[in-house]
């Protein structure tokens, strides 16, 4: 078929990727062929476009970034080469015949020492983030779910949570989302003492409610919150917390 990339990618955005992709994993893919993929290869046909032409752009790539952009980079291509080739845009996808970088691997995961977590523990205790971390550490949530959390999202009888939304900024503005993926829709459960720990709070939050009225503010399921703890997020990490 007689098609530009440029016209591939924007019908792919359009139609696709805005639709099944996380609003972040958008703005990634449009920066990614906005700098680098669209200058290169955009206005040509994509039929015209061999895999040694692939090849020797992501060689490029691996040499002039470091970190996992390469590896993005690759991957997205496939993304994009896939959707052409399932729609019939191209008769072949040269990127089956592409290799991914060999230089690109996940960085080791760094721990937290026994002592480097008590002194976190110590220095959330008095902060209102404790509550979203307490919940995060308990449940396994990633931090824009912990703060799209609800009370109604509780279910006490079950001692279960359901996970359905998260707090995301998108385009400078604090907004409810959906999660991250399909699979971050999830149900979780937590144990007695978690659920002793969750009606305690939400005991004090309900009494300073009825006392503070139209001023009180619950540490959770708000936008001002998030940027309390990116506040002391940044407080933690100056003095050597990660």
């Amino acid at each position: 078929m007689n098609i530009s990339l440029n016209k591939v990618y924007e019908t792919f955005m359009e139609t696709e990727c805005k639709i099944t992709r996380a609003y972040g994993t958008v703005l990634k893919y449009d920066s990614m062929y906005r700098n680098h993929i669209g200058p290169r290869f955009g206005k040509g046909k994509i039929s015209k476009i061999r895999a040694t032409h692939l090849q020797e752009f992501v060689a490029e790539i691996v040499s002039k970034y470091q970190s996992q952009f390469p590896h993005s980079m690759y991957n997205f291509l496939n993304v994009l080469f896939k959707y052409a080739y399932a729609k019939e845009y191209i008769t072949h996808n040269p990127m089956d015949r592409v290799e991914p970088p060999r230089g690109c691997v996940n960085k080791p995961v760094k721990l937290l020492t026994e002592e480097a977590f008590k002194q976190l523990q110590s220095a959330l205790s008095t902060k209102r983030v404790l509550l979203p971390y307490n919940i995060g550490l308990a449940l396994g949530l990633r931090v824009s779910e912990a703060y799209g959390l609800q009370w109604s999202d509780f279910q006490w009888d079950k001692n279960e949570v359901h996970i359905n939304r998260q707090l995301k900024r998108q385009k400078g503005i604090w907004c409810i989302a959906p999660p991250k993926t399909g699979n971050s829709v999830r149900v979780i459960k937590f144990g007695e003492e978690f659920a002793r720990y969750l009606k305690e709070v939400k005991a004090i939050q309900e009494e300073n409610r009825a006392k503070y009225g139209e001023f009180y503010k619950p540490p959770t399921g708000h936008s001002f919150f998030q940027s309390i703890f990116t506040y002391d997020q940044q407080i933690l990490l100056g003095e050597g917390y990660q």
